[in-house]
């Protein structure tokens, strides 16, 4: 389990929604019975030391970030004590899904999951449930795509 701040993001990068969970992975799930969970393409973490740690951290994203579907985001002004996170080095992964990390590589998903279940490319988060989804890390995708986009390329000329 990780306790800290989770953010749901569009296609665009724009948060839709920012929480804090004691169990993020679960709590992910859970919002999978949203309306708005069509378009989420991606989640954002920011694992923190402890419950409190993330409860100010969610108060200080919703009003940083002011996401669209936050009942409690009041389109208040950004906060000015700063960023939530003292420095660029602490942790942040954006987890996308199979169909955005299948676009990255140029395949259709089918290809993609396949090349998953046979262990070329690491999943990042195994949801539960009935589809069972499964969320990967977007910078391991990035730089795995960008192997396979440059082995096709000298393939194609070779040819």
């Amino acid at each position: 389990m990780i306790t800290g701040v989770y953010v749901l993001v569009d296609q665009a990068g724009t948060s839709l929604y920012v929480g804090a969970s004691r169990d993020v992975a679960a709590r992910v799930r859970q919002h999978r019975r949203s309306a708005w969970w069509p378009e989420v393409a991606g989640v954002e973490y920011y694992p923190t030391a402890d419950w409190t740690e993330a409860l100010k951290a969610e108060r200080r994203m919703i009003r940083e970030r002011d996401p669209r579907c936050n009942r409690q985001s009041r389109r208040r002004p950004a906060s000015p004590h700063g960023p939530i996170f003292a420095s660029a080095s602490e942790v942040h992964t954006l987890l996308i899904g199979s169909m955005q990390a299948a676009k990255r590589f140029g395949v259709n998903r089918a290809t993609f999951n396949r090349w998953v279940a046979d262990g070329k490319i690491p999943v990042a988060v195994a949801l539960d449930g009935q589809t069972g989804a499964r969320l990967f890390d977007a910078d391991v995708i990035d730089q795995l795509a960008a192997k396979y986009l440059a082995a096709e390329a000298d393939q194609g000329g070779a040819a």
